[in-house]
């Protein structure tokens, strides 16, 4: 029950942040004051809002307007109704709204594939952010850390997945700075799905812009590459270790070296690794 203390304009302030909140749990308190959680500093005074958040303020807006209609034993009950229906719902279903409204969740937050593949490399975060499928600009440590404090399943997965790439990446199994071919390579020797469109966009990159090759010419190299592996060396994708992809005597980088070409060996494993990836089944003994 309601105290009777309470006045007409502190009723209707908890009315309506109890409905806002139960209708919208993803939209925080500043956005539904503030500017954009991705302008903080209000430095632009034409960023568009989410349309989930114009939605927010709209109804938020609208229930004000209403309630100032109301007496105030209409208020009092009208109270206790929400609370009655607040209480009654499931916590679980809360949570999961929640999730789904956050800013990283938004159509908004979605990543624009043709622009990020321009650019010459990206960083591991930005990276992480692109094989979730979100934009870097919006969706990274920051804005996660700070605008989230409920217990996040997508939070949690960009900071595992971090942590994988950052650990790649010391190891030497992706550059610092990372290309489209490396991310797609790594993901793939590693099991994680990338987006079809980034994959596509990619691939298209390594074929045409980066080597000048078609798809068709490059698929003919990786099996001649393969092939050569697998009869001269006894290369074997599924393998847990390869002489072919080492660096003693009789791997192919040694022999390499002999006639003077220098290839690193981690290049020639991933190479060999992604025509196995492709086309490992058709020479596999019968």
């Amino acid at each position: 029950m309601t105290d009777n203390r309470t006045t007409a304009e502190e009723l209707i302030q908890r009315i309506v942040e109890d409905q806002v909140d139960y209708k919208y749990p993803g939209i925080g308190p500043g956005e539904l004051t503030g500017p954009p959680y991705y302008d903080k500093k209000a430095e632009d005074p034409e960023a568009p809002l989410d349309k989930i958040v114009h939605d927010a303020r709209s109804f938020r807006t609208k229930l004000e307007m209403g309630l100032t209609k109301h007496t105030m034993p209409q208020l009092k009950e009208e109270a206790d109704k929400v609370r009655r229906r607040v209480s009654r719902g499931s916590f679980s279903a809360y949570e999961k709204r929640s999730e789904e409204q956050q800013f990283f969740n938004r159509p908004e937050a979605g990543a624009d594939f043709s622009h990020w593949v321009c650019m010459a490399y990206w960083s591991a975060e930005e990276a992480v952010a692109l094989i979730l499928g979100k934009d870097p600009k919006r969706v990274n440590l920051i804005n996660l850390d700070e605008y989230t404090t409920r217990v996040s399943p997508f939070i949690q997965r960009f900071k595992n997945l971090k942590e994988l790439t950052d650990r790649a990446i010391e190891v030497g199994l992706m550059p610092g700075q990372i290309t489209p071919e490396s991310l797609v390579r790594w993901a793939a020797q590693t099991g994680i799905e990338v987006p079809d469109e980034l994959q596509e966009l990619a691939t298209y990159t390594i074929t045409e812009n980066k080597d000048g090759l078609s798809e068709t010419e490059r698929t003919s190299l990786l099996k001649m590459i393969l092939g050569m592996a697998v009869s001269k060396y006894g290369y074997h994708g599924d393998a847990s270790r390869n002489t072919a992809t080492g660096d003693n005597r009789g791997s192919i980088a040694s022999d390499l070296e002999k006639i003077g070409i220098a290839l690193d060996s981690d290049t020639i494993r991933a190479h060999l690794k992604e025509a196995w990836n492709k086309f490992g089944d058709i020479q596999k003994p019968k």
